[in-house]
């Protein structure tokens, strides 16, 4: 005698659609030495990609299999929009391994849906020969991390305050400032990416941004007089449009490999805002005694 539970239960099965993952991890390149180690690995995106987490896990280890280094990622990705997307990553090791070594790497896209994610990995392994002395390091260039990923690791900041338009902060009120969720006026906006850019100069990630720093100071200077604004208040507010935009662009350097020697233009003709904040000239404008007073 049949089973009509179990007929019900396949003929489910069978009906349901099968999820196809939106994205997955396309290609991996990973190599490494005695210096450190760096890969390059691609996504392909289609259609429907929402979110899409990409974690690595990088793992140093003796001939004995004792583990003397280890790197750790794991962060949401932006969706590009291009299908195929390259990401570059490298590293220094924190100690000089001797002897017999070997490096392995595990990349790890998780491609998440309503009810569900597909994953997709692949790694490499490098067996290294290493004589306890290394000759000419090479110098890993910090990454350059854009404002959100500052605010969900106030742990990686490289310092505990910081001088914002013309007032010191500690990282508590520095993280309420960084609050995505917090307010929209621009002045917020722009103290947000000035904070994620002060952030990444004082880690070490210039990335030969040449003026980076002039658009820093002019960024704090504004900031600083925008109660002396009010009377020309659609000026002030392009210029902080203005500001905005670069320091965007600086924060969202990205690691070693990309864009170097770049000069941050702050009259690209493009008006459009970031982030999903709304372009209300008639409450942008705000003092930066708004922000003075949410810690009073």
């Amino acid at each position: 005698m049949r089973n009509p539970t179990l007929i019900s239960v396949l003929v489910i099965l069978l009906v349901l659609p099968v999820v196809g993952s939106a994205a997955t991890l396309d290609s991996l390149s990973g190599t490494a030495d005695c210096n450190g180690w760096s890969a390059d690995m691609s996504i392909d995106f289609r259609p429907g990609a929402f979110f899409v987490r990409l974690e690595y896990f990088i793992i140093l280890r003796d001939a004995n299999g004792v583990q003397l280094d280890r790197f750790d990622f794991s962060e949401f990705v932006d969706i590009p929009s291009t299908s195929l997307f390259t990401y570059n990553f490298a590293g220094s090791w924190a100690v000089t391994p001797t002897g017999n070594c070997t490096v392995t790497g595990e990349f790890v896209v998780h491609d998440l849906f309503d009810g569900g994610q597909n994953v997709s990995t692949d790694t490499f392994v490098n067996d290294l020969a290493c004589g306890g002395e290394v000759d000419d390091p090479v110098v890993v260039e910090p990454c350059l991390y854009r404002a959100h990923y500052w605010h969900r690791h106030p742990e990686s900041w490289p310092v505990d305050s910081l001088e914002i338009g013309g007032r010191t902060l500690d990282q508590d009120q520095l993280l309420t400032v960084m609050n995505p969720r917090g307010n929209q006026f621009f002045v917020f906006a722009l103290t947000r990416q000035l904070i994620a850019a002060r952030l990444n100069l004082l880690n070490g990630g210039n990335r030969n941004f040449q003026n980076i720093l002039d658009i820093a100071d002019a960024a704090d200077a504004l900031l600083m007089n925008f109660d002396n604004n009010r009377r020309n208040a659609g000026q002030a507010r392009a210029e902080a449009h203005r500001l905005m935009r670069a320091l965007v662009r600086y924060n969202k350097g990205g690691c070693p490999g990309g864009a170097t020697g770049v000069t941050l233009s702050l009259d690209d003709g493009n008006n459009s805002t970031f982030d999903g904040m709304a372009d209300k000239a008639a409450v942008e404008l705000r003092s930066l005694g708004a922000i003075k007073a949410m810690y009073r």
